[in-house]
């Protein structure tokens, strides 16, 4: 399944998805958000954590004693994107550090002569 690059964000926060505060997590029907609004929308009702799809309304219920990182699966395709797109953005990063720094040297070499 392809993932656009809007669903590489949560439609809450419309933060990008991240492997540390931003988690995209799911909901029973599949539905992603990030962990933090999940977190934020539940609520606790006769000894349970309720969330309410902000998309389709259908509530999931988890124990009241666990978090919501800890009850709920993450969207493993998101999470495999992430992963990919950091190393990618890596990689530019790197090479344009690397262009940075034959600039430098070039200019260096210039001021000598």
């Amino acid at each position: 399944m392809g993932l656009m690059s809007e669903d590489m964000e949560c439609c809450v926060c419309l933060q990008s998805y991240s492997r540390r505060d931003k988690i995209p997590q799911m909901l029973h029907r599949t539905h992603t958000f990030c962990g933090q609004c999940l977190q934020t929308i539940s609520r606790l009702q006769s000894g349970l954590l309720m969330v309410c799809c902000l998309l389709c309304h259908w509530i999931t219920c988890t124990r009241a004693s666990l978090p919501i990182a800890g009850s709920l699966w993450i969207n493993t395709d998101i999470w495999d994107r992430i992963t990919e797109r950091t190393e990618e953005e890596e990689h530019e990063e790197e090479v344009e550090l690397m262009k940075g720094n034959k600039q430098t040297q070039t200019s260096t070499q210039d001021e000598w002569l």
